[in-house]
């Protein structure tokens, strides 16, 4: 792989520790588990800060070694792909940073275990080896910034040659500054931050992020932004405002297919997916509420609106095969049947266009229509390729075949 970010940062609770943070992993060992899961909650409530979770914390961790403190951390949930993904951003010569607010001995079993040239994080005072149970720098989402920008300074390498990956609101920050800030299975405060939105419990699917040769979120933008009945379908499904919403799939390949292809005359389109995601309600009637909401707001559009969270239940019935229930509806663009369609776009309310990109945008923006394996089949893919007619409609688009097994 190659990539343009000589410097690529990476967050720790959250996005690299999966599902849970350093404190509260270690807590649950040590009997403290109401007791941070509280701490923390009020954390991403931004009712208290990060230095409040440490001074309470610390005291727990008195008389542990940092050897005991590692070896509970080994076998932490550490998310899939984690040492293939380092180390092959690593071989293209790319320097990693491994920036978090959590206790900087988690970085330090991080930094010695992979190939990180620095790591920060809230230290705790130790004698001997021992930790003492007493903070000795607090650590927030502003040093995690200022540790970025020193390291980078230092060294030359702008901000905008910086990518970074997280999850939660320590990261805003450092997302705001960044060339490339990829919000990796995300709270909504750094997925509204992000250029790009991916849901996966293998980071080797940033890869592809990394690989391109030029990052090309601000591409598509551009093209959305001068496609105006997109645009108005995007404000439409803001006003609607139904839980986690996207527009995916098609209505994005059209707009920008057609803009690289310099057609004057939209092609018809056969609907507007909007995904959302309830799980309190799986009934088809929920899906006509929100279509019809969508249709009462903006009638001239083919509106469909399907509930992420009830794919498990009508699935098996039209596709004869079980599949388990999505956690998001990001989950779920990372199984469209192609590449170039396996891609949502929504509006925020400061007018920011946040782009979900699980397989990246390269085939979309590079007219390359693709089968993406997660799901569908190539006899699934050929018959799609054929009922939409997409060498008639956009012909200079490249069709990846492959042979029916």
């Amino acid at each position: 792989m190659s990539s343009r970010f000589p410097v690529v940062v990476f967050d720790l609770d959250g996005t690299l520790l999966r599902g849970t943070t350093v404190s509260l992993y270690l807590a649950e060992r040590m009997g403290r588990e109401a007791e941070i899961a509280e701490l923390e909650r009020r954390f991403l409530a931004h009712e208290i800060s990060n230095q409040v979770v440490a001074d309470i914390s610390a005291g727990w961790f008195a008389g542990r070694t940092r050897a005991e403190v590692w070896t509970e951390l080994e076998r932490a949930p550490w998310i899939g792909g984690m040492s293939d993904c380092l180390a092959a951003i690593a071989q293209t010569g790319s320097q990693l940073l491994l920036a978090t607010i959590t206790w900087s001995f988690a970085g330090e079993l991080l930094k010695a275990r992979h190939p990180f040239a620095a790591a920060s994080g809230t230290e705790m005072s130790e004698q001997a080896g021992v930790l003492t149970g007493h903070v000795a720098r607090h650590f927030d989402e502003h040093d995690k910034l200022r540790f970025v920008e020193d390291w980078c300074g230092r060294r030359g390498v702008e901000m905008s040659e910086v990518a970074a990956v997280g999850d939660s609101r320590s990261d805003v920050p450092l997302f705001r500054r960044v060339g490339l800030a990829i919000a990796l299975n995300a709270t909504e405060d750094a997925r509204a931050a992000a250029h790009i939105t991916i849901e996966t419990d293998d980071l080797r699917d940033v890869l592809p992020l990394l690989q391109q040769a030029e990052h090309r979120a601000p591409e598509l933008e551009a093209i959305l932004r001068e496609t105006s009945w997109f645009m108005q379908a995007l404000e439409a499904a803001r006003d609607v405002a139904a839980p986690d919403w996207w527009i995916a799939a098609g209505a994005i390949r059209n707009a920008a297919w057609d803009r690289l292809h310099d057609k004057r005359v939209p092609t018809p389109l056969a609907d507007i997916d909007l995904l959302f995601f309830d799980a309190a309600d799986l009934s088809e009637e929920r899906d006509r509420e929100v279509t019809n909401a969508l249709r009462t707001r903006l009638p001239d559009l083919p509106w469909e609106a399907n509930n992420q969270a009830a794919v498990h239940v009508w699935y098996p019935r039209v596709f004869g095969l079980q599949v388990e229930p999505f956690r998001s509806a990001g989950e779920a663009v990372a199984t469209f049947p192609e590449t170039a369609t396996a891609i949502a776009v929504r509006l925020d309310a400061e007018d920011r266009i946040e782009i979900l990109a699980p397989h990246g945008l390269d085939d979309l923006l590079g007219l390359v229509h693709r089968r993406n394996p997660t799901r569908v089949t190539v006899t699934e893919y050929e018959r799609r390729l054929a009922q939409k007619r997409i060498a008639q409609r956009w012909p200079r688009v490249g069709v990846v075949r492959e042979s029916i097994p």
